[in-house]
C-alpha cells in the first residue's frame, strides 16, 4: 500500500538517484571531451526544456506582457464534463443541416 509518506520518501530517493546519474553522465562527457573525442550535442525537445526550466511559463507570460500580447484566462470548469458530450448527435445535426437545400 502506498501512503503519502512512503511516496514522498521514495520520490526523494528517486530524485537523488536521477541527479547522481545525470552528474555521472555529465562527468563522462567532460572526460570524453578532454580525451579529444567529439560528442554530438542532442537538441532538447520542448518538453525537455519545459521540464528542466520551470521558469519558461513565467517567461512566456512576461514576453506577452512586453509585446502587448493578450493573456487569455481559461475557465477550466468548461472542460470538466467534456467527456459527456455525445458526438454522434452532432454528426446527425450536421447531416440534417447539409440536407437542407440552399436558396
Amino acid at each position: 500500500r502506498v501512503t503519502v509518506e512512503s511516496f514522498t520518501a521514495w520520490n526523494k530517493t528517486f530524485k537523488a538517484e536521477m541527479k547522481a546519474k545525470k552528474e555521472m553522465e555529465e562527468e563522462k562527457k567532460k572526460t570524453k571531451l578532454t580525451a579529444g573525442q567529439v560528442i554530438i550535442a542532442k537538441r532538447l525537445t520542448g518538453r525537455e526544456m519545459f521540464i528542466q526550466d520551470d521558469q519558461l511559463d513565467a517567461s512566456d507570460l512576461a514576453f506577452l506582457a512586453q509585446e502587448g500580447g493578450e493573456i487569455v484566462e481559461v475557465d477550466e470548469k468548461l472542460f470538466v464534463d467534456i467527456g459527456d458530450i455525445d458526438l454522434d448527435d452532432l454528426d446527425e445535426l450536421d447531416e440534417e443541416l447539409n440536407a437542407i437545400p440552399a436558396n
